[in-house]
């Protein structure tokens, strides 16, 4: 496994990291052996939220292990009683005393960078928590390049999380340079694209270089292949799908040539099969969140938002499709030709049949 400190933190990391997203459908049993094999085979920068409902399993998997690993969290709240109470939970849950890294989760706008900055803004109660030792450092996630650019540009952030991967690649051009040059780490999400380039090899496979590889290898090895990628985060649900990853990150780096080949293969596997968060939607007329709504869709249709703690719905779940007045201009923007509106009506469906969502832990 290869290693990098992180940005200027003097954290060393591997360069996988293992995400507690998808760990919200997996059982606590399978969770455990697949944190214990992570930890074995050297992995030891771990991720989680209290969004994702299984911080539970994480600490409980952790327990005897936690000086091994770094161990991140985020936090989707804007207000200051709702993050100290979000922290205080996830520190419970994760049974530890301190988070190494804390995020401000979901950085939407520049303009919402301001806010949280100013004097008075809750970025302030972040360094109140570092200073009080509950967290180390303080990280910050998007999808907006342009925001995630000016958080750096703060020097209040010491690493970003932004997706990459070979449909989303504006970070290459803005974040990631942006991070060496101030010296902050930055960690790759989406790095499968919400699970487009998980696509079965007889259906798509990838010729590069002369081999014939899965979406999903090729991929994480494009992304792994930037060397100013610090850790990339991979959503795994058991030990051998782990495995697999730890595999791919061994292989040789691609070539610019490769990285090309893998990047002109993609465009058409991201036809009609899911939203890559690339925003080119937006701005929508009536001012509703499309990439939001269709991270949602995978919240309630993939991920099985019955198991998410209620604050899913607080987070997401707010019904603007009504606002929608079916102008077209979403559609006609997106390069992967999605059903865009009726995606708008599905997800409001869902949650209106999910009002009121509880989470239960997983008794085994």
């Amino acid at each position: 496994m290869e290693y990098r400190e992180l940005g200027s933190t003097g954290l060393t990391v591997s360069r996988v990291g293992v995400g507690g997203f998808a760990f919200a459908i997996t059982p606590r049993r399978e969770v455990a052996r697949a944190i214990h094999r992570a930890i074995d085979l050297g992995l030891n920068y771990f991720d989680s939220a209290r969004l994702y409902g299984s911080e539970g399993k994480i600490g409980a998997a952790l327990r005897g292990r936690r000086e091994r690993v770094v161990l991140a969290g985020k936090c989707h709240f804007r207000t200051p009683h709702e993050i100290e109470e979000s922290l205080h939970t996830s520190l419970s849950q994760l049974q530890t005393d301190y988070l190494d890294i804390y995020h401000v989760h979901d950085l939407k706008s520049e303009a919402e960078l301001e806010e949280i900055g100013a004097p008075g803004g809750i970025l302030g109660l972040y360094e109140e928590l570092k200073r009080q030792g509950k967290i180390r450092f303080i990280g910050v996630s998007g999808h907006d390049s342009q925001a995630l650019v000016g958080a750096l540009k703060t020097g209040r952030f010491v690493l970003v999380y932004g997706r990459y991967n070979p449909l989303a690649r504006e970070s290459a051009a803005s974040v990631i340079p942006a991070s060496r040059r101030l010296r902050r780490g930055f960690v790759a999400i989406s790095a499968l694209a919400w699970g487009i380039f998980s696509v079965p090899p007889e259906h798509h496979a990838f010729e590069v270089g002369g081999e014939s590889l899965p979406g999903a290898t090729a991929a994480f090895r494009y992304v792994l292949s930037n060397p100013d990628v610090d850790v990339a985060l991979a959503g795994v649900r058991s030990a051998e799908e782990l495995e697999e990853l730890v595999a791919v990150s061994s292989l040789p780096p691609f070539g610019p040539e490769q990285s090309a080949q893998v990047v002109a293969q993609s465009e058409s596997l991201g036809k009609g099969q899911g939203c890559t968060q690339c925003g080119v939607c937006l701005p929508c007329p009536a001012g509703i969140d499309i990439p939001l709504y269709f991270r949602y869709l995978t919240y309630l249709r993939d991920y099985r938002a019955t198991q998410y703690p209620a604050l899913t719905w607080q987070a997401y779940a707010k019904p603007f499709s009504e606002a929608c007045t079916e102008c077209g201009l979403c559609v006609q923007r997106c390069p992967f030709e999605l059903p865009i509106v009726e995606t708008l009506r599905t997800v409001d469906r869902l949650a209106r049949e999910m009002r009121h969502p509880t989470y239960q832990d997983e008794p085994d």
